[in-house]
């Protein structure tokens, strides 16, 4: 059986019930041990939180952000999960897609980010 694909969710607090909506489309897929999801959500009580998202990151080979203005606005999301995504993307160990859950307002960092992936 081969490895299930590494998936990092990246998404805002306030999109929590999107974010539901979209692990009920992917659960067939975790299941039958296609993907291996995590985010935010997985963290254990008492946890290094800091240390948890950046082990996920280096470990995802697809990043997913859940785009939404309060995801835009998030400090931590666009100086640190962004970067570490934009990174990975240039040295080809990581695929970053944006799937946008709510009518926002992309900054250039943002659409530069996700308009590099390779075809």
């Amino acid at each position: 059986m081969n490895k299930p694909l590494k998936i990092f969710i990246s998404y805002s607090k306030e999109d929590k019930d999107l974010l539901h909506r979209f692990n009920q489309h992917v659960v067939p897929l975790i299941r039958t041990g296609v993907i291996e999801t995590w985010k935010d959500t997985d963290l254990e009580a008492g946890s290094n939180w800091h240390y948890e998202i950046q082990k996920n990151l280096d470990e995802a080979e697809l990043i997913l952000f859940l785009v939404s203005a309060s995801l835009l606005s998030t400090s931590y999301v666009y100086d640190v999960e962004m970067e570490k995504a934009r990174i990975k993307m240039e040295k080809k160990e990581a695929i970053v897609i944006p799937i946008i859950i709510r009518h926002c307002c992309w900054d250039y960092t943002f659409f530069r980010l996700c308009c590099m992936n390779p075809v």
